[in-house]
């Protein structure tokens, strides 16, 4: 992804910068990405090539909670966004991609080909974030019939631990509704 930054806001309003994209800057958004913080009004976080989920995370936190310094790591990083109605994106780096398949039997993938999208704790998604959600999940695609996809791809939230099919996450993000509990 290019280096574009987005601008956010702290919890008191302040501005803050990080790199990332929106609206129609967002032809870069991809499954084969390492991650994404999705805020609730659908701009995306990026965990670049060269980061760590935890650092992008705890960069993203310690601005929103204005300078608050504390280090998180993934999934505890996660479960505050969660906390905070944004979604998470755990995503694969295209060249694990390729080495996953370059050393697997004729071709196959092993099964090591996954994202997790983490939801937020109250799951209610923005009509942005849905907005966002489709647009990552319609990367995921390959372009000929009847292929699968790039990756398998797992819905749920970290702090119940509960788990969407992917029915009932299409439902949601294609919906009206803004909560899921409405829907399951």
């Amino acid at each position: 992804m290019e280096s574009n930054k987005v601008e956010l806001y702290s919890q008191s309003g302040k501005s803050f910068f990080m790199e990332g994209c929106c609206g129609q800057d967002a032809s870069n958004i991809g499954v084969l990405t390492p991650g994404y913080i999705i805020t609730k009004d659908g701009k995306f976080v990026s965990v670049g090539k060269n980061n760590g989920h935890d650092d992008v995370f705890s960069q993203y936190l310690m601005h929103y909670f204005d300078g608050q310094d504390k280090y998180y790591g993934s999934t505890a990083a996660a479960s505050v966004l969660s906390e905070l109605d944004h979604v998470v994106y755990f995503g694969i780096r295209e060249s694990d991609v390729g080495y996953s398949y370059a050393n697997s039997q004729n071709g196959i993938l092993d099964g090591k080909e996954y994202g997790v999208i983490v939801l937020p704790k109250s799951m209610q998604l923005s009509q942005e974030q849905k907005r966002a959600l489709k647009l990552l999940v319609s990367t995921n695609q390959r372009s000929y019939p009847g292929a699968r996809p790039k990756l398998d791809l797992t819905y749920g939230e970290i702090i119940s631990g509960l788990t969407l099919e992917e029915s009932d996450f299409n439902n949601l993000i294609n919906s009206n509704q803004e909560d899921i509990h409405r829907m399951v």
